[in-house]
C-alpha cells in the first residue's frame, strides 16, 4: 500500500509536469537504436536505410545464426517517466525477410520501477511492413516478468513501469535460421485523458488491494498460414 500511496503522489505532482512522449521514424538516422543479442555480428549497431521504410528510412539488423532471440533497444529519449501514456498504444512497424521457420517469444519488453513487463503480439511480422498497437493497460495482456504461474500486472504495476521507464525493447527476429528483421514508426505518446485514466485504474488498485496473485489468461492465439501481412508461429527456438 506504500508503494501505491508513493505513485499516487507522484501522479498528482505529473498534473503540472506535462506529458512525456517519444518517437522514431528513422528519416534522417538510426536515432540512437542499439541491438540487443545475437545479431549484427555483435556490433549492437542496427544497419540504416535511407529508403524502404514505411515510408521512408528504417532501421534493420541481420541475425547472426548463433542462438538465441535478438531485439532492438530504444534510446534515453524513450527513458522516463511516461506515466501520461497509461491507457495510450505503444505503436510500432516490423518487417522479416522470411516467414518460414516461425517461433515465439517475448515481443516486446518494458523495464522500470524495479519490475519488467513482457507482451506476446499475435502475430509474427510478414515479408511487407506490419503495424503493431500495443495497449499500455495492465488487462491487454502483459505479464510481469519472471512471475510463476505467468501473471498480470496490477494497475499500479503498470503505472510503477511507465513512471520510471529505462528499457524499451521490441522484437526482431522470429525466425529460426538466417533472417533480417527492419523495424520503423515507433511512437509512446500520452493518451487523452491519460492522467484521469492512470487515476481511475490506481484509485482501483487502492480500494480492491489487488495483487499480483491474479493469473492472467493468455489462451494460445489462434495462428494463420503465413502470409505476406502476418506470419504464422510454430516453435520456440532462435538461431
Amino acid at each position: 500500500m506504500k508503494a501505491v500511496a508513493a505513485l499516487l503522489f507522484s501522479l498528482a505532482a505529473l498534473t503540472s509536469a506535462g506529458a512525456h512522449a517519444a518517437s522514431s521514424t528513422f528519416d534522417v538516422d538510426d536515432e540512437g537504436w542499439t541491438i540487443i543479442g545475437d545479431a549484427q555480428s555483435g556490433t549492437g549497431s542496427p544497419d540504416y536505410l535511407a529508403a524502404g521504410g514505411n515510408p521512408g528510412g528504417h532501421i534493420a539488423a541481420a541475425d547472426n545464426v548463433l542462438g538465441g532471440t535478438w531485439y532492438f533497444q530504444a534510446p534515453a529519449k524513450f527513458h522516463g517517466d511516461f506515466s501520461f501514456a497509461y491507457g495510450a498504444d505503444l505503436t510500432f512497424d516490423l518487417m522479416q525477410s522470411s516467414i518460414s521457420s516461425q517461433f515465439d517469444d517475448e515481443d516486446v519488453i518494458l523495464r522500470g520501477g524495479g519490475l519488467f513487463l513482457t507482451y506476446d503480439t499475435s502475430m509474427n511480422p510478414g515479408v511487407a511492413w506490419t503495424s503493431y498497437s500495443v495497449p499500455l493497460e495492465e488487462t491487454a495482456g502483459w505479464t510481469v516478468g519472471g512471475s510463476s504461474p505467468a501473471a498480470a500486472p496490477t494497475a499500479a504495476e503498470m503505472m510503477q513501469v511507465l513512471s520510471d521507464l529505462t528499457d524499451l525493447q521490441i522484437r526482431g527476429e522470429y525466425r529460426s535460421g538466417s533472417d533480417t528483421g527492419s523495424l520503423d514508426n515507433v511512437a509512446l505518446i500520452p493518451a487523452p485523458g491519460g492522467l484521469s485514466l492512470a487515476a481511475a485504474g490506481l484509485a482501483l488498485a487502492v480500494r480492491g488491494g489487488r495483487r499480483r496473485g491474479a493469473q492472467l489468461a493468455r489462451a494460445p492465439a489462434t495462428r494463420q498460414e503465413p502470409s505476406p501481412t502476418g506470419a504464422a508461429v510454430s516453435q520456440r527456438t532462435a538461431n
